[in-house]
């Protein structure tokens, strides 16, 4: 096959034997992948680059560095998508710049591309060559896309749980101070020597939280942002018609330009193109409500707001990523520092509003507040722009960890914009292993993997609070260790509740 330039999508870039033209793709920080080529029958290359990156694992803390998760779907003559498989031998990629460098995987789900920077700076457009593990037919119709979501680093170490006050707050049985977690080893829950954590039932029941039940103390990568409307849009559009009927809200044969997701509070994914017999939806985004689908101020990189605890699950193992557990959530905030009372992802107990949107919808939209003295700025308690942000909304090349609203780690909004969906650490919740999703879902378009939850109403638990969460003196919805909706069900798309994933690299 000779070589394409292919269309470049937001968040993918695309490649097809048959239709090729050119586009640019933005993000949060600006990330880009473009120029995809089949250089022949198991070779691709792209060209990445990126603004605000960072690499501080050369410092004490937080000891870490920006990365960037890169997989792919393949579609071969009128077939479903599927998942294609890279190389896992570090000597079959090629990168052209030496601020990159490549990890690769066990299971060749994907790869990771690591910063090799010292300090903060910009990825200029780098080349990355790549083999497959598979040889392709170049009598095939075949049409491929590449996908790249962006991810931080959390390294390997002990970190607390629980602040003393929050609501339903983990703890110790030691007069309910936080508890130290400092191994991956099984422990005993709700006994007088391990961690207490309320129960959906009356009384508390003794159990044993399992070795293979990610605890946050062996070293992983999160996802630096919560997902956004364009990457969601990317995973219908990857799905069958079936598949698609199960992970919206709205009818796939209804009208070009019915809502999606949810009515209103700033979700712009619509249907572009309806489901046929035979043929599935489209999807786009349209914040603006124009005849112009997809425009500069469609809101594509705002988080993506009306998911449930399956939709989320779904996204995350056709991305080879996985769910964190609500362990993992509160050390992704604090980092190893010892809890302050009710505190928020920015590690202060103060917080300023979002009230003045500008730029909305756009890949600049930001808001015009500053913050009082020692706050975190965070979209929440009861925002008045009446919906999520785009991700990223606060952080600027000079912001620090208060005025970004980031956590110890840099990452974004983990309190606020939208609850996020954890594994809990219910009967249902301790069967998770940890796995990584398969870049598959099942026929019905539900997560496949056996250790995830088997439904989205048991087994998950929201945390960090949402733009149209409260603040009070009784519980904060968005404070890192506040567990207020532990009893609830998550079978519900709220025009609050969002998510994203993490992965663990072998």
């Amino acid at each position: 096959m000779s070589k394409h330039l292919c269309k470049i999508q937001t968040l993918f870039a695309c490649i097809s034997a048959l239709v090729c033209c050119l586009s640019t793709l933005v993000s949060a920080n600006n990330l880009k992948i473009e120029n995809l080529q089949l250089l022949d029958q198991e070779c691709l290359q792209f060209d990445i680059s990126w603004d605000n990156a960072w690499n501080l694992s050369n410092t004490n803390t937080p000891n870490n560095f920006d990365a960037v998760w890169i997989f792919a779907k393949i579609k071969i003559n009128h077939q479903d998508w599927t998942h294609l498989k890279v190389s896992d031998k570090p000597q079959d990629y090629q990168i052209s710049s030496n601020q990159v460098n490549v990890q690769t995987n066990k299971d060749q789900r994907g790869f990771m591309l690591t910063t090799n920077l010292e300090g903060v700076g910009n990825i200029s457009k780098t080349s990355i060559q790549f083999k497959l593990n598979t040889s392709l037919d170049k009598e095939q119709n075949i049409n491929i896309r590449l996908f790249g979501i962006e991810m931080v680093y959390i390294p390997e170490g002990a970190f607390y749980l629980g602040d003393e006050t929050a609501q339903n707050t983990m703890s110790s049985f030691d007069e309910g101070m936080p508890y130290l977690m400092e191994s991956e080893a099984a422990f005993e829950l709700n006994t007088t020597e391990g961690l207490l954590v309320p129960s959906r039932i009356s009384m508390p029941s003794p159990r044993t939280v399992p070795s293979d039940y990610p605890k946050g103390y062996q070293a992983f990568y999160c996802m630096k942002y919560e997902i956004t409307q364009a990457q969601y849009t990317d995973f219908l559009n990857t799905l069958n018609a079936t598949q698609q009927s199960q992970r919206v809200a709205a009818n796939i044969y209804a009208p070009v330009e019915t809502p999606a997701m949810g009515e209103g509070y700033r979700n712009g994914i619509v249907i572009q193109s309806s489901a046929e017999w035979g043929r599935a939806a489209q999807f786009a985004c349209n914040l603006n409500k124009d005849a112009i689908l997809e425009n500069s101020d469609d809101g594509q990189n705002i988080a993506c707001n009306f998911l449930n605890g399956a939709d989320v699950l779904a996204y995350l193992d056709w991305a080879a990523l996985r769910p964190m557990t609500e362990l993992e959530f509160e050390k992704l905030c604090r980092g190893p520092i010892y809890p302050k009372p009710k505190e928020f992802a920015w590690g202060t107990a103060q917080v300023s509003n979002t009230t003045q949107l500008l730029n909305g919808g756009t890949a600049n939209e930001i808001v015009t507040d500053s913050i009082s003295l020692e706050s975190g700025l965070c979209n929440y308690n009861y925002s008045p722009i009446q919906g999520p942000l785009r991700v990223g909304f606060a952080a600027t090349p000079h912001s620090d960890r208060l005025q970004s609203g980031s956590t110890f780690y840099g990452i974004m909004e983990m309190s606020g914009n939208l609850w996020e969906y954890c594994i809990d650490l219910s009967e249902e919740g301790l069967i998770f292993d940890g796995s990584n999703g398969d870049g598959c879902v099942s026929s019905e378009g539900n997560a496949n993997e056996t250790s995830w939850p088997l439904d989205n109403s048991t087994g998950v638990i929201v945390r960090g609070g949402g733009w149209n969460s409260g603040d009070f003196d009784i519980f904060r919805d968005a404070a890192i260790s506040d567990r207020f909706y532990f009893q609830n069900p998550n079978d519900q798309r709220r025009n609050t509740t969002g998510g994203r994933g993490i992965i663990k690299i072998d």
